[in-house]
């Protein structure tokens, strides 16, 4: 992460280990990366034991993340508030089945409202790109204008600051195609984007309370 150094992660079940629809609203499918390996070639470094794809045979099927950015907002507002927003995407055969994964900026907290800055876009289907920056293994990335090749999980990124007056951010997964497959959806922010939590300790020995 090239921004802040206090990143921190701000999506919840990107990498697909949980259950659906766990931190997703639309839900997904899941494949195991050793059990069910709809490619071929290696997993990318990092990941779990599971990974994204989408049921829609034929039709896209949507899945979205809102991120309140409510915490951050002094940040945000002050234009200092970077942002690293990556993700692999794959598919089984070169056909014409993909995922696309976005991130859009909202002036409310909820997702909604007026949309700020430009929708920031990883294309399985399009190796032009300019967010495609490498690839899980020896085959070279996706070629411009035409679906994936078998053998490959490839990596998108996309850095920079959050808009000025931005309050959520939405991801949004459109699966096209039963083998549009994703995995380590993440966006870092120097901030925290859920409210603190109260956590009460007791402890059993001397029955003592605290409160942190």
């Amino acid at each position: 992460f090239g921004g802040s150094a206090h990143a921190i992660e701000a999506v919840i079940n990107g990498s697909f280990e949980e259950p659906s629809p766990v931190g997703w609203v639309g839900g997904f499918g899941t494949y195991n990366h050793t059990t069910s390996v709809y490619y071929e070639g290696p997993a990318p470094a990092g990941a779990g034991d599971l990974y994204g794809w989408d049921p829609g045979i034929s039709a896209p099927q949507v899945a979205t993340q809102t991120i309140s950015l409510a915490a951050g907002a002094a940040e945000v507002d002050a234009g200092t508030a970077a942002y690293d927003f990556n993700a692999w995407l794959s598919s089984w055969t070169g056909d014409t089945n993909y995922a696309v994964l976005s991130l859009d900026w909202f002036d409310t907290t909820t997702g909604s409202g007026s949309q700020l800055g430009t929708t920031i876009t990883f294309d399985g289907n399009d190796g032009s790109n300019p967010n495609l920056v490498g690839s899980a293994d020896a085959n070279g990335l996706a070629d411009a204008g035409v679906a994936w090749t078998q053998d490959n999980w490839s990596f998108y990124q996309s850095t920079g600051n959050v808009p000025s007056g931005a309050r959520s951010a939405v991801i949004t997964y459109t699966g096209v195609g039963n083998d549009a497959y994703l995995d380590l959806v993440s966006l870092d922010l120097p901030f925290a984007t859920l409210p603190p939590t109260m956590e009460i300790v007791i402890n059993r020995d001397t029955g003592a309370i605290e409160i942190h």
